[in-house]
């Protein structure tokens, strides 16, 4: 964690120089102590649910680019398949003609 430093000691004498009660000012600190280990807790949760979700949405990600590069190859199939059978059309077509013309 990103720990803040803090002085437990100065800040109890800081509450004691405002007057409060000595025993007043080392429940005070024992209580922000408290606080703290649980923003602490609460951190590392939300850190490992954030690293959790972060490895789904990974996941997830790399399935779609994988169904779009299939997609994409389907694609350039289905464009080579209508690319050879329109030029074979074309031959036949040309060469219908030729014969056509000849006679």
């Amino acid at each position: 964690m990103n720990a803040v430093i803090f002085d437990s000691h100065q800040y109890v004498q800081r509450l004691v120089d405002a007057g409060v009660t000595p025993q007043a000012a080392i429940e005070h600190i024992a209580k922000i102590d408290e606080l703290n280990a649980k923003i602490d807790r609460v951190a590392a949760e939300l850190n490992a649910k954030i690293d959790r979700v972060a490895a789904e949405l990974n996941a997830k990600i790399d399935t779609l680019a994988a169904e779009c590069r299939t997609y994409v190859a389907d694609a350039k199939a289905d464009v080579v398949r209508w690319v050879v059978s329109v030029a074979i059309l074309q031959f036949a077509l040309n060469s219908a003609l030729v014969l056509k013309l000849m006679h």
